[in-house]
Order: structure tokens, then C-alpha cells, then sequence
């Protein structure tokens, strides 16, 4: 998995420069050529326009790959820190919100450098299209309409943040290399790390809809991911999860099955009601499952007596 996380990273990267490459060469194919109709003369902008559109497609993906592998290994590498820093970072590709959080700047520094460089690639690749410009020119003295290509504004607009994408590959790389592992932003990847009992007892049952907002205890709180159990060094079969550092509310066993307008008691009431019916349902389900003599009535049609109960 880590090798087609690394491959899709430069595959990309590798892609967009190719993709460069060849809009240099298209619009060097053009230059000093005369402008025809007004339908060619869309169709050479539309094409170039198309072009940039490839080249930020994939520059964007494989900087968006780095990200995620940026964010996971900065998560194991903190001691700790608080879940809506954490969600900012996390969704740093959809949101640029986190630029402007201190907690992020914080967090990781070289996320927020990439972060900015992730949502400054349209305004970088705008000046592509635009290095091939249409000039009064002509060779047999008349005056025509000639298309002109600028070199220097196309290597500038490709190059630059071409290379600072390929940093960012790296980074990403050494952060793999680092945690022996890579990761994705898929659901499955937050499922399979969450498997903690800490965090059952921290979220209670009204906030597990995961609905916005985030409740304020649980953005203060600080978490990571760490190994629970093993040694300090990523081995396979380590359990590793979501670590809660430190509670930013006090955990009430109680509030957790608690419904909205309850009181504390009626609470615990409902919890040991609760407990009462399923020690009811295992007993009814322990009798049923005895054997009784051919020619006797089934478990079902006999009085059941519950321990317990009077």
C-alpha cells in the first residue's frame, strides 16, 4: 500500500510535467503563426486553457496525496492535540479555514506551507494560458494578426510550483518511511483508528450522530495517534489507535446513555434499567436453550423463573 501511495504521488507529479511539456510545444508549434478565423483562434485558446486545467489536476492530487501523508505523521509525532486542531488539519483540502488558525500553524508548520501552496495552484497556473498573445506582425510587409508565444511566463507558471509539489512528494515520502505506513482521508482509515475504549467513555451517546457543531469538550480535548499496546516502534500487529491525551470535560459514565432535558439520576436510573433487561434477556435465552425429555413441553410453554426477580 505504501509503494502505490509513493507511485501515485510522483505518477502524478510525473503526469502534470508531461502534460507541461507538451503545451510548450503546442503553443511553440503556433508561435509566429497567422491567425486564421475566430473559430480557430478559440479552439488554440481553448486547448491551452484545457492544457492548464491537466497540468493543475494532477499537481493537485499528488500535492493532496502529501498532505494526507503530512497530517497522519505529524499526528503520531505530537504529544497531543486538540480535536478541532485536528479536524481543521484534517480537511485542509476541502477547506482552507485552517490557514487562518493559529492551533494549525502550531500543529505543523510544513502542512500549513504546502496548505497554502495546495490553494495558490489555480492563481499560479492563470498566467499559462495567457503566454501565448496575439501580436501585429507579418513578413511581407502587410500588417497581419500573428500569434506570439512568452516562454518565460509558461516555465514560470509550471515550474515553480512544480517544484515546490515535488517537495512536497518528498516530505510526504519521508513521513511513510517514517511511520512504515501510509495512509488515506478514506471513512475506513478513521473507523479502523478509533477503535479505543477511551474514546467510547469520552463521546457520549447524543453526540455519536456526528453532527455539526462539535461539541466544545470534545474540540478541547487532545488526542493522537499512538500505540496502546507494544513497543514504541511501528511493528505490524501493534494495536494502534486514537489516543485520548487529555479530556476537555469530565466523563460521566452516566451522560453517556443520558437523552437530551434528562437529569444526572434519572440517567443512572435508565442505565441500571437498562442492565436489568439485558440480565433478564440472557436468562430467558439460557433457559430455552435446555434440553428436555421426548414427549415434554417445549421451553418456550414452561414458566421461566427469573433470578433476581420476585
Amino acid at each position: 500500500m505504501s509503494l502505490i501511495t509513493v507511485l501515485s504521488m510522483f505518477g502524478s507529479l510525473t503526469a502534470g510535467i508531461a502534460v507541461a511539456v507538451g503545451h510548450h510545444f503546442f503553443y511553440l508549434n503556433n508561435d509566429g503563426d497567422f491567425v486564421g478565423s475566430s473559430a480557430d483562434q478559440e479552439w488554440t485558446l481553448r486547448i491551452g486553457a484545457g492544457l492548464t486545467f491537466l497540468v493543475r489536476f494532477f499537481y493537485s492530487f499528488s500535492l493532496g496525496v502529501a498532505l494526507v501523508q503530512l497530517f497522519w505523521g505529524r499526528f503520531q509525532s505530537v504529544f497531543g492535540t486538540t480535536m478541532g486542531i485536528a479536524d481543521r488539519a484534517f480537511e485542509i483540502r476541502t477547506s482552507p479555514a485552517a490557514l487562518f488558525d493559529l492551533g494549525f500553524w502550531v500543529f505543523s508548520p510544513i502542512m500549513v506551507f504546502h496548505g497554502i501552496v495546495y490553494w495558490l495552484l489555480p492563481l499560479a497556473l492563470v498566467v499559462a494560458p495567457s503566454s501565448l498573445t496575439i501580436a501585429l506582425g507579418g513578413s511581407s510587409g502587410e500588417p497581419a494578426l500573428v500569434y506570439e508565444y512568452h516562454r518565460r511566463n509558461l516555465f514560470i507558471a509550471y515550474l515553480i510550483p512544480g517544484v515546490l509539489v515535488l517537495i512536497g512528494c518528498i516530505v510526504g515520502v519521508i513521513n511513510i518511511m517514517g511511520s512504515t505506513r501510509s495512509y488515506s482521508s478514506t471513512l475506513s482509515t478513521v473507523i479502523r483508528t478509533s477503535r479505543n475504549e477511551a474514546l467510547d467513555r469520552l463521546i457520549h451517546m447524543t453526540d455519536r450522530n456526528g453532527g455539526n457543531p462539535l461539541p466544545q469538550r470534545l474540540a478541547r480535548t487532545k488526542v493522537r495517534l499512538a500505540v496502546l499496546y507494544g513497543t514504541s516502534v511501528a511493528l505490524d500487529g501493534e494495536n494502534f489507535a486514537i489516543e485520548v491525551v487529555g479530556s476537555g470535560g469530565r466523563i460521566d459514565e452516566g451522560a453517556r446513555h443520558t437523552p437530551p432535558g434528562t437529569s444526572q439520576g434519572e440517567g443512572r436510573l435508565d442505565v441500571q434499567r437498562v442492565e436489568e433487561r439485558d440480565s433478564e434477556l440472557e436468562n430467558l435465552s439460557t433457559a430455552e436453550s435446555q434440553d428436555y425429555p421426548r414427549g415434554s413441553a417445549k421451553a418456550k410453554d414452561r414458566p421461566i423463573l427469573l433470578e433476581g426477580r420476585r
